[in-house]
C-alpha cells in the first residue's frame, strides 16, 4: 500500500501559488478519499511548502482537505503535521473545522521552520458523521529537501523511515500506553498514544495524541476548539513513560476556508 503510495506521489504537483508571502507547493502526497460519511464524500493531501519571505526561506506542512459539495459548518477538520526524516513531528497547526455553511475547500498549516534538513507531513482530518467525529490520517508525502544550496524532492528514504513504514506494532512503555512515530499509523491502523515528538526546548519525546487533536463529540466543540487565527495552544512534552515532563510542544491555529473548488 505505501510502495504503491510513492509511486504516486511522483505524480506530485508543483504549483506557484501566491498568498501573503509567495510560496511554492514543491511536493503533495496522492489524494485520500474517504468513504461516503454522512452524506458527504472527502479527500485530503499532506503537502510541503517552501515560502520566499524577505527575512529568508521557509518550510512548513500544509493540510488540505476538500468536499464533494459544500458542507455545514463543522463537518470537515484538518491538521497539517512537519516531520523529520527520522519520524519525528517538528510542528503542527491545531485541528481546524470549517466555520460556515457551504464550504468545500479547507486548509491548515503548521507553523513554518527554518532548519534545514529533510521534511514529509502527513495530514489528519476529521469528519462529522451525524453523532460525533471520525478521523483518518493521510498518505506522507515525498520527502522534501530544504537546504542553502539545493531545495529539492525526493523519494529516497532514510533507514530510520523505512524501518518505521515496516511496523506492525507500537512499542509498549511500563504503563501499557503505546509510543512511537504517527508515521506508522497507515500501517498499523491507529496512532500511537504516545507520538514522537521535539519540543520547544529542542529536546525530543512525546506527546499525546488526545493532547495533540483532543477528540470532540458535537459540532459546537469543533468549533470553539479552532479558535482563531494566530491562537497558540501548549501542550506536555514527556518521557516514554508518559509521566515526567520534559518540555512543551506548540500547536498553533492557523487555517482558511474556501467556497470554491481549489
Amino acid at each position: 500500500m505505501i510502495a504503491k503510495n510513492v509511486k504516486v506521489l511522483l505524480v506530485c504537483f508543483f504549483s506557484i501559488i501566491f498568498m501573503s508571502t509567495t510560496a511554492s507547493a514543491n511536493t503533495s502526497s496522492g489524494y485520500y478519499d474517504t468513504p461516503t460519511i454522512n452524506g458527504y464524500n472527502y479527500s485530503f493531501t499532506s503537502e510541503v511548502w517552501l515560502r520566499y519571505p524577505t527575512t529568508g526561506q521557509t518550510i512548513e506542512a500544509v493540510g488540505f482537505v476538500k468536499a464533494n459539495t459544500g458542507v455545514p459548518a463543522g463537518y470537515m477538520g484538518v491538521q497539517a503535521r512537519l516531520f523529520d526524516q527520522s519520524g519525528t513531528m517538528k510542528t503542527s497547526s491545531s485541528m481546524a473545522y470549517n466555520e460556515n455553511d457551504g464550504n468545500i475547500n479547507n486548509y491548515a498549516y503548521s507553523p513554518r521552520l527554518t532548519s534545514k534538513g529533510v521534511y514529509y507531513s502527513q495530514t489528519k482530518a476529521a469528519f462529522y458523521y451525524g453523532s460525533g467525529y471520525t478521523s483518518y490520517v493521510g498518505y506522507r508525502s515525498p520527502n522534501q529537501t530544504f537546504s542553502n544550496t539545493e531545495s529539492g524532492i525526493s523519494v529516497k528514504n532514510s533507514k530510520d523511515i523505512e524501518e518505521l513504514l515496516s511496523k506492525t506494532q507500537y512499542s509498549l512503555n511500563s504503563n501499557g500506553e503505546t509510543f512511537g512515530s504517527a508515521l506508522s499509523a497507515n500501517t498499523i491502523g491507529v496512532e500511537p498514544e504516545l507520538i514522537s515528538a521535539e519540543g520547544t526546548n529542542g529536546v525530543k519525546g512525546y506527546i499525546r495524541s488526545e493532547d495533540l487533536a483532543p477528540k470532540v463529540s458535537s459540532i459546537d466543540e469543533a468549533i470553539k476548539q479552532t479558535g482563531k487565527n494566530g491562537d497558540i495552544r501548549k501542550i506536555p512534552l514527556y518521557d516514554v513513560e508518559g509521566k515526567k515532563n520534559i518540555g512543551e510542544f506548540e500547536v498553533v491555529t492557523n487555517y482558511e476556508v474556501k467556497d470554491e473548488a481549489k
